[in-house]
């Protein structure tokens, strides 16, 4: 039976409780195989031993901790076919951010640098000042280097004229010559290549071949 329980943030003072209450939280869900709960309870507790041992010697720094313990339990945790073993594990680290210096302090540093002693009031000022006159530099800076795709331009296209025309009654051979004919007529179609109309005229159609069933004359 597998099991994990995790706290985020909290007081050092704080997680022994904590993690405590979660472990009886996690077990509460389960009541089907009294020989594994019995073996996770087993778990939970020497992983809470190894909390209240850690939390007290400051080990990852000042601050709030993010604490997480997990295991797996066999009954009698000896191992079983298709399960994974027994295992204990216990993640403590330290939930602290890291101090960013403010502008009012490097304020304060630069003053203390050349023998100034200015109040934190006075650092403040300072600081508003010279944000307001470093900002238009600093949205420089911060400004995203990437640079936005570049679209090539659509090249214009004219449209090209529609034209119907419409030849009655022609003999079939000369089809190609009045559609060329009429097309000239036609008002747009001034770019209209009527040469391509007439270089494969269309001729008759040929006749049928002889039925070869009939006597010939």
């Amino acid at each position: 039976m597998s099991w994990n329980v995790t706290l985020t943030d909290l007081d050092p003072s704080e997680v022994e409780a904590a993690a405590a209450k979660a472990c009886r939280d996690f077990k509460a869900n389960y009541s089907d195989d009294a020989e594994a709960i019995l073996a996770m309870d087993e778990q939970m507790e020497a992983a809470l031993n190894v909390v209240r041992f850690l939390m007290p010697r400051d080990v990852v720094g000042g601050g709030n901790v993010n604490v997480t313990l997990s295991g797996h339990a066999n009954p009698g945790h000896k191992p079983r076919q298709g399960w994974a073993n027994d295992y204990v594990a216990v993640h403590v680290s330290s939930a602290a951010v890291p101090e960013v210096p403010s502008l009012a302090t490097l304020v304060v540093w630069a003053a203390t640098r050349y023998g100034l002693h200015v109040s934190d009031e006075q650092a403040l000022q300072v600081a508003g000042g010279a944000f307001i006159v470093l900002a238009p530099f600093v949205r420089q800076l911060v400004t995203p280097t990437v640079k936005q795709p570049q679209l090539e331009p659509l090249l214009a296209v004219e449209p090209s004229p529609t034209i119907q025309v419409h030849v009655a009654g022609a003999d079939p051979a000369r089809v190609a010559d009045e559609v060329a004919k009429a097309v000239r007529r036609h008002p747009a179609a001034g770019t209209v290549d009527t040469g391509a109309l007439t270089r494969h005229p269309v001729t008759a159609e040929p006749p049928p071949p002889p039925d070869p069933g009939k006597p010939s004359s």
